[in-house]
């Protein structure tokens, strides 16, 4: 429960990031290059960065192809003695295509990624138009249009096959467009080694159930989403967020020095 003494306390000592896992380039919809990106996340003295570009199904002028994803990997490869003070990822940011809870990833896919992102992400396509009708319908309209109790429950259920189907290492900005129950997704990303993302473009959890949140066996992980390299390493908005929360820095994985030890994809 929030507690305002607690709040000064912690206006005193602001919390530490160590890392920043969610980032975009040019090669998606950011507006810088990777070399941005890194020189932006060593100028804010983080240890490790994750270059993450939206995937395959979203519009080209807005996500990767399998071609980009590949010049890209060769781009980061060529920058690793550059940044050796880095510890640099290469992942992605996939997009949940169906109540099924498919991505638009394929198996021979993961091994060329160091972790997987996934989420909602409004100009994705779905597949087919049933998943249009059921998930992305309803998840363009929430912020105008309450959904029901029954789109909550088949959009939890299509979170939730996701994270039993791929290994997901993180599951973006939950609760943004796509309205889910997200404690049912918190226990199941914690019987899964799945982390749940504060993200710094997208606070968007209720308090009452960031609280439930906290009482699983979740990991969180605080990223920034950025996409130009001034919002790298930025975490200011989710410093505020849990302002009055102590116990939640301990669950934020960042928040320590060292390797992080994600969900990988095989």
């Amino acid at each position: 429960m929030y507690n305002p003494l607690i709040q000064i306390e912690l206006i005193k000592e602001n919390m530490r990031i160590y890392g920043d896992y969610h980032t975009h380039t040019k090669y998606s919809d950011g507006v810088t290059n990777v070399i941005d990106n890194l020189s932006a996340a060593r100028e804010k003295g983080l240890e490790s960065i994750g270059i993450t570009d939206h995937g395959y199904a979203s519009p080209s002028f807005g996500g990767l192809t399998r071609e980009k994803f590949i010049k890209q990997k060769k781009e980061i490869e060529s920058l690793r003695d550059q940044f050796g003070d880095l510890n640099i990822y290469h992942g992605i940011e996939a997009n949940i295509t169906g109540i099924e809870g498919n991505i638009d990833l394929r198996e021979e896919d993961f091994s060329q990624l160091d972790y997987i992102i996934a989420g909602f992400h409004a100009p994705a396509r779905p597949y087919t138009l049933k998943s249009f009708g059921e998930l992305y319908l309803n998840s363009y309209f929430s912020f105008v249009i309450k959904p029901s109790r029954r789109v909550i429950e088949r959009n939890t259920r299509a979170y939730i096959s996701m994270i039993k189907k791929y290994p997901i290492a993180i599951i973006a900005h939950i609760n943004h467009l796509t309205k889910v129950d997200a404690l049912e997704i918190a226990k199941c990303c914690a019987d899964y080694g799945t982390m749940i993302e504060l993200n710094a473009k997208h606070v968007e959890l209720s308090y009452s159930v960031f609280e439930k949140i906290l009482m699983t066996d979740v990991k969180l992980i605080a990223n920034t989403d950025g996409h130009k390299k001034t919002k790298i390493g930025r975490f200011e908005e989710i410093e505020k967020y849990i302002k009055g929360y102590p116990e939640a820095e301990a669950k934020i994985i960042n928040s320590k020095p060292g390797i992080i030890d994600f969900r990988k994809p095989k």
